[in-house]
């Protein structure tokens, strides 16, 4: 029996980086066989600035109209060229409810977002990146502008701190590339890299206020196209869950795209 898709959620602003965003979520579909949906949320107070009843209400015509259509524009020229459908669905109202209520109602498996989107639909101080992770229990792709997948293309996996979540052990699988991993330890010499396995490459850094920084930097030498790191609080002699706060620190100095083990 074909194991079950996989429910992939994009939540998108329709802004410059969906098509990178889009074309990550297709690659990681196709390795994962998963399904993918896009969700974008519009506040109603950017749409209704009339007093008269009849004219608020053409105006929210007016306006699902047109967002339904740059919805279909954006999505097109993914779905024309890799042959992956894209459902779709938007709403009104006040984003942290709506999207609350769309990850209870749909429950995705894995939800793919842009980086570095504080203000991606105004949510304030908390961030979309956090206001996600708090929400949704599953699998997320913060997906970044360097490296990022391609449909059908080869890829480099990382790891961070010995991340062995499933979904990682499965992607390693199908890739052609020795895995990366990359660890933050008390060692003497700093970036020390070393053959760890025949198919593993590990690069050790020592910890302390730059730990993260030259992380980064040997990431992007790297060509690193999917980095995994496993969320939690516990840690073993072979890896080491990470907190929100220090995967929320990677993803706003890093620019490589983010696979985020289930809670």
């Amino acid at each position: 029996m074909e194991p079950k898709a996989l429910r992939i959620l994009v939540l998108s602003d329709l802004g410059s980086t969906t098509d990178i965003t889009l074309r990550s979520a297709v690659s990681l579909a196709k390795m994962v066989n998963g399904t993918i949906d896009l969700f974008y949320v519009k506040k109603p107070g950017d749409i209704v600035q009339k007093e008269n009843q009849l004219s608020a209400i053409r105006s929210i015509n007016e306006e699902k109209n047109s967002t339904n259509k740059l919805i279909q524009e954006r999505i097109k020229t993914t779905v024309a060229t890799y042959g992956v459908p894209i459902d779709y669905s938007f709403s009104f109202g006040n984003v942290k409810n709506e999207i609350d209520t769309y990850i209870k109602n749909r429950r995705p498996d894995i939800i793919v977002m842009g980086k570095k989107q504080p203000k991606l639909f105004n949510l304030g101080s908390d961030g979309l990146t956090q206001f996600v992770m708090d929400t949704h229990q599953g699998v997320m792709m913060i997906v970044g502008t360097e490296h990022a997948l391609e449909p059908n293309q080869p890829f480099s996996l990382g790891v961070f701190n010995g991340a062995n979540f499933g979904l990682a052990r499965s992607l390693k699988v199908l890739s052609n590339q020795p895995l990366k991993s990359f660890k933050i330890a008390y060692v003497k010499d700093n970036s020390i890299e070393q053959q760890q396995e025949v198919d593993t490459i590990e690069y050790v850094f020592e910890e302390g206020d730059e730990s993260i920084k030259n992380l980064s930097n040997y990431l992007s030498k790297s060509s690193v196209n999917l980095f995994c790191v496993e969320r939690g609080h516990s840690k073993t002699e072979n890896h080491i869950k990470t907190k929100h706060t220090d995967i929320l620190n990677i993803a706003n100095t890093i620019n490589i795209s983010l696979l985020v083990s289930a809670q």
